[in-house]
Parts: C-alpha cells; structure tokens; sequence
C-alpha cells in the first residue's frame, strides 16, 4: 500500500511538472507572437510614415499632383493593417502594455497625419470620401459600452468604404489627443463625429451612424 502511494504522489508531480511547463511554454509563444506582432505594427507604421512624408515633398517640393490613386489606396491599405494589429495587441499585452500605448501615440499621429492628406485631397481632387471619428475609452468603467460600439463601427466601416474612419483613445495621454478633443470639442464618449457638423453618443445602431451623413 505505502508503494501504492508513493507511485500516486510521483503521478501528481509529474502532472504539475508537465501542466507547469505547458503553462510557460505556452506563455512563451504568445510572447513570441506579440513581439512578431509588434514588429509588424512598426513596419508598417514606419511605411505610411514614409508614405505620408514622401507624398507632402512630393507635392511641396517637386510639385507633383496629390491626386495619385496609387498612394492613396497604398496608404489606406497600411492603416487598414494597423487597426487590426493595435486591437490584436491591446487584448494579448493589455490595454495599459506601455509598449502598446507607445505603439498607439504613434498610431495617433500617423492617423492625423493621414486625416490632413484626405483633407487636402477633398480640397484639391475629386474625392468623395467621407470622414468620421469615434472616440472610445479603454477605462475599465466604460470599456464594455466602447467595444459595442466599436462592434457598430466596424460592421458600418465594412459596407461604407467611401468613409475614412479615425478611431482615437479618449484617455490616451498624448497631447495630439488634447487638441483634438479641444479641436472638436469632444468631451464625453464614446462619442462619433463627422467633423463637419453632426455628432453622436452610443449609437446603438449604424442607422443612427448613417443619419449623421443626412
């Protein structure tokens, strides 16, 4: 009997040994997968940067024409990939992940950087495209309502590809997010904005999204 025991507690050893390594080596590859996945952001942040530099030389400097289709749909593809990656990051690092808030500050300043190209090329071609911001919260009292509308956002995102939409993180400390909120007077969320006129606080369907281009 007290081999009998002996053999029991070894099993219970060994399986806390093995579910221990499966723990770490599990955490270890989502660790790998993150920093994969944070490399990705950066090269692709660092490409529209470029992009987005390379268009206002261009433009201001060898006096090329802003309405080229080509950059233009370059540029939206880059940002296209980096809505995903910051949302996939924010939900395997954290929403407070110092890499991830460094990696959204950076974000933000392409995203503003990209909203003064749409505007000149409204300004400047003949480009139709719409403009909307939604400012959310990542604070743990308001997360729930921000992700239903993001839910919204992105469903309204997927059948009105003629709208540039800029999501912002209310709570961001970045001066970039100061202004705008100062800029367009936002001080509630989550909150939609065409920034031509019409606002909206927790739609609760892409209807009352859509009223706001009527």
């Amino acid at each position: 009997m007290e081999r009998r025991k002996f053999y029991s507690k070894s099993r219970y050893v060994w399986a806390f040994f093995i579910g221990t390594l499966i723990f770490f080596f599990g955490f270890y590859i989502t660790f790998l997968i993150s920093q994969a996945e944070l490399r990705s952001i950066g090269e692709a942040q660092s490409k529209i940067s470029y992009g987005l530099f390379e268009q206002k030389l261009k433009e201001s400097f060898f006096n090329q024409d802003i309405c080229d289709s080509d950059i233009y749909q370059t540029l939206n593809n880059y940002r296209s990939i980096q809505i995903g990656s910051i949302g996939a990051l924010e939900k395997k690092l954290g929403i407070n992940n110092k890499l991830v808030l460094e990696r959204k500050k950076f974000y933000t300043l392409i995203q503003i950087s990209h909203l003064e190209f749409i505007e000149q090329r409204k300004k400047e071609c003949k480009d139709n495209s719409s403009i909307l911001f939604y400012f959310y919260s990542n604070d743990p009292n308001d997360y729930e309502e921000s992700n239903r509308v993001g839910r919204i956002i992105d469903v309204f995102g997927e059948e009105r590809k003629d709208v540039q939409i800029y999501s912002f993180d209310f709570n961001l400390e970045s001066e970039l997010i100061e202004l705008m909120k100062n800029k367009y007077n936002i001080s509630e969320y989550p909150s939609i904005i065409n920034p031509y006129g019409n606002r909206i606080k927790s739609p609760k369907n892409i209807k009352e999204i859509e009223e706001l281009f009527s």
